[in-house]
């Protein structure tokens, strides 16, 4: 029988944003950018690895994505889409990013 261990997961980082919500008091929304792809040479990047923060409080692993927080709501902004970077990567799965990080 397979387990769902996204729900646990998806709380944890949910606590870990509301915490973050309290610290902000709501006088300012939160923007946190994680990690981009960085260049190696014309046609390959390095390995991509996450910005440690960003994901702490989304456990997402995808680059290019911006998290906003303000009072009453939080969002992840994806990246502008490439056609033909989609081809060599894949796309992003936003319901998979919904899933693990519980950001509606």
């Amino acid at each position: 029988m397979k387990k769902n261990i996204t729900k646990p997961v998806s709380e944890f980082f949910t606590g870990n944003r509301r915490r973050l919500k309290e610290l902000a008091g709501g006088k300012f929304p939160v923007v946190l950018a994680g990690s981009s792809l960085m260049q190696k040479s014309a046609d390959s990047t390095y390995p991509f690895v996450q910005d440690s923060s960003f994901w702490y409080f989304t456990g997402l692993n995808e680059p290019g994505l911006i998290l906003v927080i303000d009072e009453s709501t939080e969002y992840i902004i994806l990246p502008q889409t490439d056609p033909i970077r989609e081809k060599f990567d894949g796309s992003i799965d936003s319901e998979e990013l919904k899933n693990i990080s519980a950001v509606q």
